[in-house]
């Protein structure tokens, strides 16, 4: 089904946030022993959040037609912290993905006009508790120990559905994706031996993905993979096999 396709190709843009008129940038930084913090700033407009929540409904009217006895899928843990109602609510929201060993710092919520602004930091004790995060759930993970003490990381975004014969995406696509625009940023204990990005300095990478300066880059992030190699940090790193995907 055309809608249906369309629907789950919305629902799983909101991986980053959701889609027309939105940033989302993502700041990974990584400690010699695999601990760290990720810092997030996103932003989206209010016109575009309405279209994601209707997607989000049309898509449960869609489960329930066609799977009897049957919960809907659950909101993305991102549209659910977007559309709260104000800033406590979207701490809270932070808070129930906090553990012993992840928590949630310097967070902000803002709502104004047309726009819904959102910060936050997460402090980790490893890697793994980022992993298992709802909010980074969508990626697949891979975290390496090579031979030489060396440490790869591998981050793989999720399939896109798209018709691999479409040459353009479907213009009732195009609105929902305007402006956006996603960068992920690493930066690394030691330095840089292999990355895929774009390195700003020997310890720091960045990927970028903007469809408002060219609507290919949307089909970048099909299965897209952050790969990024750096040198032996002298300390006991966290290896991570991936769940799912490559």
């Amino acid at each position: 089904m055309r809608l249906g396709r369309l629907l789950r190709i919305v629902l799983v843009m909101l991986l980053p946030l959701g889609g027309g008129c939105i940033r989302l940038e993502t700041t990974l930084t990584i400690a010699p022993d695999g601990s760290g913090n990720a810092i997030v700033y996103g932003a989206i407009r209010q016109q575009a959040l309405d279209r994601l929540l209707l997607a989000q409904s049309l898509s449960a009217d869609l489960h329930r037609g066609s799977v009897s006895n049957s919960l809907p899928p659950a909101p993305s843990p991102w549209l659910a912290l977007l559309s709260a109602r104000d800033g406590d609510q979207a701490r809270r929201q932070l808070q129930s993905y906090a553990t012993p060993t992840l928590e949630f710092q310097r967070g902000t919520f803002e709502i104004k006009q047309d726009r819904r602004d959102l910060f936050f930091e997460i402090r980790f004790r490893s890697i793994e508790d980022l992993v298992r995060c709802p909010l980074f759930e969508h990626l697949s993970w891979r975290v390496q120990n090579l031979k030489d003490g060396a440490i790869r990381c591998t981050l793989t975004f999720p399939p896109l559905d798209f018709d691999p014969d479409l040459n353009a995406l479907p213009q009732d696509l195009a609105p929902l994706l305007a402006d956006l625009n996603i960068s992920f940023i690493i930066e690394t204990p030691s330095e840089i031996l292999e990355t895929n990005g774009h390195r700003s300095t020997t310890r720091s990478a960045r990927w970028q993905f903007n469809y408002d300066r060219d609507p290919r880059e949307l089909r970048r992030l099909d299965r897209a993979s952050i790969n990024i190699v750096f040198a032996s940090t002298g300390h006991p790193f966290p290896t991570i096999a991936p769940l799912s995907g490559p």
